[in-house]
């Protein structure tokens, strides 16, 4: 294994709620089916979730530095003990594997990516 990339991004809660309620036609081409669902899920802290997964998906386009690359491309998962985690939907990105950290607060967000090329 050979990491080959690492990428980070802050954005603000407020932003992301802002672009949610005034263009949420938005929300289809940036999120997945299953980040809408599990966002949509979290009550009060459903922004801050919309937030953490749009910080991971430019934390991602910044490790992989893939030109085209989509936001519905890339997909934030959680895994049954909680840790999150990215499947990259991308053909380009199939040997690539990724470490994902996530945080948030009621005014921020923030993700860390390690992307890992894999021998398969």
């Amino acid at each position: 294994m050979k990491v080959t990339g690492l990428g980070a991004d802050i954005i603000e809660v407020k932003r992301v709620e802002t672009m949610a309620r005034r263009q949420a036609a938005a929300l289809g081409r940036i999120f997945t089916k299953k980040e809408l669902e599990y966002c949509n899920a979290g009550g009060k802290a459903k922004y801050q979730r919309l937030a953490a997964r749009f910080a991971a998906k430019e934390a991602v386009w910044k490790a992989l530095g893939i030109a085209g690359l989509k936001f519905t491309d890339i997909e934030v998962t959680k895994a049954s003990d909680g840790r999150p985690g990215i499947i990259c939907h991308d053909a380009r990105a199939k040997k690539i594997s990724f470490m994902l950290s996530l945080s948030h607060t009621a005014d921020y967000a923030i993700a860390n990516v390690i992307a890992i090329k894999c021998k398969k």
